[in-house]
């Protein structure tokens, strides 16, 4: 007799239920600012089971499951009418009562709204399938109103990592894209090594800019030191008083070029890194939207026949893509931006450092042409000598930074 391996009956039931999505495929589909459907491509109309006639001026809303949260859908809207793009997960429905779960960008268009669907991985379909059923039973055990159902709906991605809707977009659509790249074949990483490496640089410059800042605020005591000991020199020490009032206000201006790149109460890094996510996202938007309109082309000849504009949709993806790529250039623009003013402050930094040099060097000699020359005197001499070293190093390391997010800036265009 044979063995067989047990098959869990729920498992067996729910993979009979689950109508086939490939990883390769996309549905595309557009409706009115109704929500009515205008368009869809042929895996649409395949995925969903049902007839062109039964789709077309049908609203959209007809694939929708009954698992689906109010509250998700009125976080699609309120992004919508607000003219934002919006990503999220779905479960719909098919005419026979299968279904299928999806990763849907949906974006406002000329005369509506379009909607770019892959199929999501199984880990992430299930995470969203628990908090799905949780907020779906609260809603009707609570008489949820959805605006409270969206606030709840929230609470819970903080609870799993994002801290607001827009971040769990950027993470989900990052994640998925590449998931599903590597599962079919065309991952491409060199736009994504050069957004990690921006990343890397811009964290890295941080702690550069920080590490000065924090040593230019430390210097301050020199010069007050040094006039203090002025005052106890036989001869009133006025030269060295004279050299440390010149020092003191160089290093203050110093230390204020470069508190202007940590502006916002340090907060410079933690916008490239927003300004890098927005600018990556837009990049996948425009990326999955000239692949819809790729296998749009290949569906063109069944489209055709049933009298669809198939030429008109193209032209609605693709100004959809181009408004996309634009997004992500204008992020682009401002990280390049950043990076120019990464450098220039460098080079100006760098020039400025030279005169404390001549000060400090100032400084030394009047020190050694004293008889008794004062040991404390020289110790502030060496700590001078020491700052103005690391300074120097962090001024390369950030100038090297700035360089690096430049290249990578190129890279991603």
């Amino acid at each position: 007799m044979e063995d067989f391996d047990p098959v869990d009956v729920a498992e067996a039931q729910d993979d009979e239920m689950t109508a086939p999505f490939r990883p390769d495929q996309i549905i595309y589909s557009r409706a009115d600012e109704r929500g009515i459907v205008i368009f869809g491509n042929t895996t649409f109309r395949e995925i969903s089971g049902y007839r062109w006639e039964d789709l077309i001026g049908a609203p959209h809303k007809l694939i929708r499951h009954p698992d689906m949260p109010k509250g998700v859908f009125w976080l699609f809207w309120d992004r919508l009418k607000q003219g934002l793009p919006v990503v999220a997960y779905v479960k719909n429905r098919t005419k026979v009562g299968k279904h299928y779960w999806a990763l849907a960008l949906v974006a406002p268009c000329p005369g509506g709204y379009l909607s770019i669907r892959i199929r999501p991985q199984d880990s992430s379909r299930d995470q969203m399938a628990g908090i799905y059923s949780e907020l779906r039973a609260r809603e009707t055990k609570e008489n949820l109103k959805p605006e409270r159902s969206a606030e709840l709906f929230l609470e819970k991605l903080k609870e799993i990592g994002h801290s607001d809707y827009e971040t769990f977009m950027r993470c989900t659509l990052d994640m998925e894209m590449n998931a599903r790249a590597s599962e079919i074949g065309k991952m491409e990483r060199t736009r994504q090594e050069a957004l990690d490496s921006i990343l890397k640089l811009a964290e890295d410059s941080d702690g550069y800019v920080n590490r000065m800042s924090e040593g230019f605020r430390n210097v301050r005591a020199e010069p007050i030191n040094m006039r203090i000991l002025s005052n106890r020199m036989e001869d009133g020490g006025a030269a060295i008083s004279s050299i440390s009032q010149n020092y003191e206000v160089m290093a203050a201006d110093m230390g204020q070029e470069l508190a202007a790149l940590n502006a916002d109460d340090g907060q410079a890094f933690r916008h490239i890194r927003q300004t890098v996510a927005a600018g990556h996202f837009s990049l996948q938007a425009a990326d999955l939207a000239a692949e819809a309109a790729r296998e749009l082309v290949s569906m063109r000849g069944e489209l055709t026949a049933i009298g669809a504009d198939t030429d008109g949709e193209l032209a609605i993806i693709e100004q959809f893509a181009n408004h996309s790529r634009n997004r992500a250039n204008d992020s682009l623009k401002t990280i390049g931006a950043h990076a120019e003013r990464l450098s220039e402050t460098c080079r100006r930094l760098r020039r400025r450092i030279n005169g404390l040099d001549v000060v400090k060097l100032m400084c030394r000699v009047e020190s050694g042409r004293r008889k008794n020359a004062d040991d404390a005197l020289g110790g502030i001499i060496d700590r001078l000598a020491k700052f103005h070293l690391e300074i120097d190093r962090n001024l390369a390391s950030l100038g090297r930074c700035a360089g690096g997010m430049t290249r990578n800036v190129r890279a991603c265009r």
